[in-house]
């Protein structure tokens, strides 16, 4: 049985879901979730794939089926899938941990495929058993398709943890490239401290946070004709006693095949 998840790891992944949703290609990836019905090529697919998946009829949220996995028993279900560019489908299925604590993420398998002649999917390329999140009960990133580029689509991850006090959320964008399926960005969107911070002498008022900053950001479509357009990131707040205000236009760097973000505030490691 798949452990409940607190209230804050709770309401955070029912927030970044509904940005999710705004955020990805909309009526295709809700049309194409459900598109997983008796027969059709992605039913064929998933089938293959997954054989202890039940069939048919799947739908994000629905239809979860057990899978042994790198750390225990996982529960697997279609978590993001859409047919944004002509023949082409992302899908991504996500994995939790069923015993997960804490600390612990899920895994995430992803795809970009296409239709052959024969009118089956086959794959382009994939990434199975991709570590996911982290202080999140054992669930992995929310999952979102998005248009980054021209012709281009890529998978938003997003993800929120708490550690008492602080609280952090974080999003990475993955692309399909030469090498496969790979990071090309991730940066910080929000974090907060509940611990108070004295600011200059002794009779300067006690600052409620000492950190807490948020980002906005979103692709600059005015370089429309780019494969990979530019990312825009704007951030203001305080860290400490100093305040934090920027805005960041990050172009492409398709040589080192990444986004270079800013080493700030907006920076972050993966635990």
């Amino acid at each position: 049985m798949m452990r409940r998840l607190p209230p804050f790891v709770l309401s955070l992944f029912l927030v970044l879901s509904a940005n999710a949703v705004g955020a990805s290609v909309g009526a295709n990836a809700v049309a194409g979730m459900a598109g997983a019905r008796r027969g059709s090529p992605l039913e064929v697919f998933l089938k293959a794939e997954y054989p202890q998946r039940p069939a048919p009829g799947l739908i994000a949220g629905k239809g979860e089926w057990e899978e042994a996995g790198p750390e225990g028993t996982y529960l697997r279900w279609v978590c993001a899938e859409a047919s944004p560019v002509g023949e082409y489908r992302l899908l991504a299925v996500c994995g939790a941990l069923e015993s997960g604590a804490h600390p612990d993420g899920g895994i995430l398998d992803l795809y970009v495929m296409r239709m052959n002649t024969s009118g089956a999917l086959e794959v382009v390329v994939r990434e199975k058993g991709i570590e996911s999140g982290g202080g999140t009960y054992g669930y992995p990133e929310v999952v979102s398709v998005m248009r980054i580029g021209r012709r281009k689509y890529g998978f938003v991850l997003e993800h929120g943890v708490e550690y008492g006090d602080y609280g952090v959320e974080r999003v990475r964008i993955m692309a399909a490239g030469p090498g496969g399926i790979r990071e090309v960005a991730r940066w910080q969107t929000h974090e907060e401290s509940g611990l108070p911070v004295r600011c200059g002498d002794e009779a300067a008022r006690v600052m409620d946070d000492a950190i807490q900053f948020t980002s906005t950001w979103s692709f600059d479509r005015r370089a429309s004709r780019l494969n990979m357009w530019p990312l825009k990131i704007k951030v203001r707040g305080r860290n400490e006693c100093q305040s934090i205000s920027g805005r960041y236009r990050i172009p492409f760097d398709a040589q080192a095949g990444l986004y270079r973000i800013p080493e700030s505030e907006l920076s972050w490691e993966l635990e």
